[in-house]
């Protein structure tokens, strides 16, 4: 994580790290930031219900560029790249809280899962939902059907042992 960090944010190409303090069309690295910029001024403006399902989509302009320009030579941009800000913007703070109990309860099962599970699956389900938290950082992963799928389906099968085992169980009793 510290090498990507680093390989990120060192100075490159003549792009240093205060140049990513302000937008610069000809610094790849920065694409994201304007596009999560967009995502949190959306966001402020419908701050209960966010612009609707597709709303970043259909705003995007009015907030990122409303005199035409192109970011990456993309007109428009469908996805913010982080998933909580892109919530956010499309769905309100009634939708953060209802993506913050999801990524609660599936980080907490899976926690719980690879504690008292000891089977590499349990371990597998934890580390895809921590994979999933951070890559949704940068990404909407989520909204991608096979992403969506599959780590739900290692989540369910790691965390399938908490079926079977009585909520008092200890493994110290083994």
């Amino acid at each position: 994580l510290a090498a990507i960090a680093a390989w990120e944010l060192l100075p490159t190409g003549g792009h240093t790290f205060s140049s990513l303090l302000r937008y610069d069309p000809a610094n790849p690295q920065q694409l994201r930031y304007a596009l999560w910029d967009a995502a949190w001024r959306m966001f402020r403006d419908r701050p209960w219900t966010g612009m609707g399902p597709g709303g970043y989509l259909r705003h995007f302009t009015q907030y990122i560029r409303p005199s035409g320009e192109v970011l990456d030579n993309e007109p428009v941009w469908g996805s913010a790249h982080n998933l909580y800000l892109h919530q956010l913007a499309e769905r309100g703070a009634l939708g953060g809280l209802v993506l913050a109990a999801l990524c609660t309860i599936l980080a907490a099962r899976a926690v719980r899962a690879a504690r008292i599970g000891g089977f590499a699956r349990s371990l597998l389900a934890a580390a895809a939902v921590v994979s999933f938290l951070l890559m949704s950082l940068t990404e909407t992963s989520f909204q991608n059907e096979q992403f969506s799928c599959l780590l739900l389906f290692l989540w369910t099968w790691g965390t399938m042992e908490l079926r079977r085992r009585p909520k008092s169980y200890n493994r110290a009793d083994d």
